[in-house]
């Protein structure tokens, strides 16, 4: 949905106080619900200020919303941080099962191991786009059946950001 809720706002307004990098806040996201604000719920995450992720529906409660990230900055930092598993705790890398080309621009989709393994990413399945050499987006969701959404949030962060240089 293009309908953007406060809450992903404010999240977005946490994240650029953090980072270093622009952050672009989503313009499309899923069509699901936000669970009730709470601790650890929804969010930004960063390991440092080159990149962002914003976190949303944490936990995946049966029943409920799918957890969704999305995210960006360089893409160096984005390689490191989310596409290893250098910061977890649980080791496990996630795969490069597909490339796609969409709208003249390549499209990379990973399969992130099971949670633990795979950090705030676990089994979710996620599409990379490059914006620029030194740029990068991104957005996961958890299970394979949701990566055609992942690849249209990630190439229309890619259209924000392009309309923003």
């Amino acid at each position: 949905t293009s309908e953007i809720p406060s809450r992903v706002t404010a999240a977005c307004e946490k994240a650029r106080k953090r980072a270093t990098v622009r952050v672009l806040c989503p313009e499309l996201i899923p069509d699901v619900p936000l669970f009730t604000p709470g601790a650890g719920l929804h969010g930004p995450i960063s390991f440092e200020p080159t990149y962002y992720m914003l976190s949303f529906n944490n936990g995946d409660p049966p029943g409920l919303a799918r957890h969704w990230i999305v995210g960006g900055g360089l893409a160096r930092a984005v390689e490191k941080w989310v596409l290893s598993d250098v910061a977890n705790e649980i080791k496990g890398n996630p795969k490069l099962v597909r490339r796609r080309d969409v709208d003249a621009r390549q499209v990379l989709i990973y399969r992130f191991p099971p949670f633990p393994a795979g950090g705030p990413n676990g089994g979710h399945w996620a599409a990379f786009v490059r914006v620029r050499r030194d740029e990068m987006v991104f957005a996961s969701l958890h299970g394979k059946r949701y990566v055609d959404a992942a690849v249209e949030m990630a190439l229309a962060l890619t259209k924000q950001a392009e309309a923003k240089e």
